[in-house]
């Protein structure tokens, strides 16, 4: 588990610019636990708040795979858009809006300031991974099965 996903700990290095081979890596562990045996819940800031998950912030204890997803979202929208969605979780109007689902008031707000239009299959695939709640997320397992 990462925990501390965010676009500047994605190294990338071009293998092949003719066949647009590329290695990808992702450094900064300061965050990282292996867990063995399965799912562990754990407790403890991570990360920046721009790519946070909720539950991170809390003072209860978190399952991390469903945080690494968020922040894999958070990612996936500043690729789309060019920015975080959020500018700290809690805090962030935009947040609030996600929380309470009102998706159509967020999306319109981001693509009124950034002035680009996200079409509707990367806003679904945004929605789907970041639910408010960790147990609606996809896992990273069940993402890379349905990229294969």
């Amino acid at each position: 588990m990462i925990i501390s996903l965010q676009p500047e700990n994605i190294l990338i290095e071009l293998l092949s610019p003719q066949e647009e081979a590329f290695k990808v890596a992702l450094a900064d562990f300061g965050c990282a636990q292996h867990i063995k045996g399965g799912a562990r819940r754990i407790r403890g800031l991570c990360g920046s708040t721009q790519y946070r998950a909720p539950e991170v912030s809390s003072k209860h204890r978190y399952y991390p795979a469903p945080c690494d997803v968020w922040s894999l979202a958070c990612i996936y929208f500043v690729m789309l858009n060019g920015s975080p969605p959020f500018e700290d979780t809690y805090q962030c109007p935009y947040f609030q809006l996600v929380k309470c689902g009102n998706w159509q008031q967020f999306w319109n707000s981001h693509e009124h300031i950034s002035g680009r239009f996200i079409p509707m299959s990367a806003k679904s695939n945004f929605q789907r991974l970041l639910g408010p709640r960790a147990i609606h997320r996809p896992l990273i397992n069940e993402l890379a099965q349905e990229i294969i």
